[in-house]
């Protein structure tokens, strides 16, 4: 298969050059299960750059999710509401 028929059968961005949440997180997952930076970015038709601005951008998220202290300022509200219209399933701590 030449590199041509590889990038047509390559699943790139959506409309507008645009990829979905879903997609993003999908290959952020690619990633953190183990699979190549080149390889993912390849498949999806996108840079390397752009994937592992994703990457870190997840991480990130992802850690700020671990404080132990609600988020301070007028978002405390809203996700103690979140926290009750979960019916407990979430702590509000």
């Amino acid at each position: 298969m030449t590199m041509t028929e590889t990038m047509k059968d390559a699943a790139g961005p959506g409309r507008g050059g645009r990829m979905s949440r879903q997609r993003k997180r999908e290959a952020v997952l690619r990633l953190l299960r183990g699979e190549d930076l080149d390889t993912v970015s390849r498949s999806l038709g996108v840079t390397a750059a752009t994937l592992s601005t994703w990457r870190d951008a997840f991480v990130t998220a992802g850690e700020a999710s671990l404080a132990t202290r609600p988020a301070s300022g007028s978002w405390t509200w809203i996700m103690c509401w979140l926290c009750e219209t979960a019916k407990g399933l979430y702590s509000c701590r």
